[in-house]
């Protein structure tokens, strides 16, 4: 279904192209934060193809100042910063990929305890995520 890349990750200029393959794509994303340390880049895809993405950023809200939106929170549409089609959500596969922006380092990336509540809440049914050294790793949930 979906074409892998055939050239490695690279940090250089990257665009978002929902016909590669989620895990590219969520690396790729991982690049559009702006937090120093750790970027961290999610992808929501079903049986007919990638329909939602995010990547940790930070987000002005008023008096508090700055608060840090995780990507998974961000592709779910959470905080009304973005719109998703919910109904998609249910038996989809969320991926999370995470690789430090100065030296492309790919480190673990699995659902924080925020975001995994409506990660469940949503009926997403596996999370495919990068450990350390570059594999990657799975949980289903339903």
């Amino acid at each position: 279904m979906f074409a892998r890349s055939k050239r490695s990750f690279d940090l250089g200029r990257w665009w978002l192209n929902t016909h590669n393959d989620p895990r590219d794509v969520a690396l790729g994303l991982a690049l559009r934060s702006d937090l120093k340390t750790f970027n961290v880049g999610a992808v929501i895809f079903d049986k007919y193809g990638i329909f939602s993405w995010g990547w940790n950023h930070w987000l002005a809200r008023g008096e508090q100042g700055l608060i840090s939106v995780c990507a998974e929170r961000h592709a779910l549409g959470i905080g009304g910063e973005r719109l998703v089609n919910r109904r998609r959500l249910a038996g989809a596969t969320i991926v999370v990929a995470g690789c430090k922006k100065h030296n492309g380092n790919i480190f673990l990336a699995r659902p924080c305890e925020i975001c995994f509540p409506f990660i469940v809440k949503f009926r997403i049914r596996k999370i495919i995520y990068t450990q350390r050294g570059g594999s990657w790793g799975e949980d289903r949930l339903y």
